[in-house]
């Protein structure tokens, strides 16, 4: 469950005493309003502070937080983050310069500047599928080769080509209703070779189910496979399919917990409590 941190000055002071190593996140905003919310979420937590009479916040993280991405929310904006514990990372900015970015420094600013400089862009879903997929692996080497020239720790490294190879594979699930709708053609049906390739990125990796990039992508993945034979279903089919195929395909229990409940959600969000009796003995049998 996610815990929420609401930080004040007074708050900062009494955690800062005794702390020979903490992991805090500075913020310097030129041109801002003082009370402006700034946000720190990782992916058990959210940090809320507000900016102070001269623009600044600190927020301080729990002494437990691991090495992880985050997010950095100042008003609407939104910056990524990646958590060193016990090292320090500051942001400044200037509203009043509409050509400045955003300026890192601290331990860590490099691999934060890369994460925010590095934008994944939309691709082409008019192309043919063969292309398409061949893109996607073009499109990941790029972005892996540039990876291993910024020369980072192994570790981050290791994290950050698996959150870009789901990045990439998290559009392929979205190929067949993309391509329909761009290249204007209502009769394409994917090939056993799209299927195939699909299928191969559904891989179960438990020690990313912290990482939204892979949760989109398996999520997104399973969902378009068991649509396969979608012009055949019958009342509810698509919603028996996905359970069976948590049931059948995923065997972590934390992912298949996580799926299940995801889906049943989404589909009481739509439904009330109409489906309940096809979804209860999953539900029942998986979330614990």
């Amino acid at each position: 469950m996610r815990k929420i941190f609401i930080l004040t000055g007074i708050a900062l002071v009494l955690m800062s005493c005794g702390k020979t190593s903490r992991t805090t996140i500075g913020v310097r905003i030129s041109g801002a309003e003082p009370g402006l919310e700034v946000a720190v979420v990782t992916s058990d937590s959210t940090y809320v502070t507000a900016l102070d009479s001269v623009g600044s916040a600190v927020v301080v993280l729990a002494e437990n937080v691991k090495p992880d991405y985050a997010s950095l929310r100042i008003g609407r904006m939104g910056l990524k983050l990646f958590i060193e514990p016990g090292k320090s990372l500051e942001m400044a900015l200037n509203l009043e310069d509409k050509q400045a970015g955003p300026v890192f420094t601290g331990a860590g600013a490099k691999k934060v500047e890369y994460l925010n400089a590095n934008a994944l862009h939309f691709p082409d879903f008019k192309v043919d599928e063969e292309t398409f997929i061949q893109q996607l692996g073009e499109r990941e080497a790029r972005l892996l080769a540039y990876l291993d020239s910024m020369a980072f720790d192994a570790a981050f490294t290791a994290k950050e080509k698996k959150r870009l190879h789901y990045s990439v594979y998290s559009f392929l699930p979205l190929y067949p209703s993309y391509h329909r709708y761009y290249a204007q053609d209502n009769l394409y049906k994917p090939s056993e070779n799209y299927y195939s390739a699909l299928k191969a990125v559904l891989v179960e990796e438990p020690e990313l189910i912290d990482m939204p990039e892979y949760i989109r992508t398996l999520q997104g993945g399973m969902n378009t496979y068991v649509a396969k034979d979608f012009a055949s279903f019958g009342p509810n089919d698509y919603l028996k399919k996905q359970l069976a195929y948590v049931q059948e395909n995923i065997n972590d229990p934390a992912l298949s917990e996580k799926l299940v409940h995801d889906i049943a959600i989404k589909d009481v969000a739509e439904n009330g409590t109409a489906h309940w009796d096809i979804i209860q003995p999953v539900y029942e049998a998986k979330v614990v």
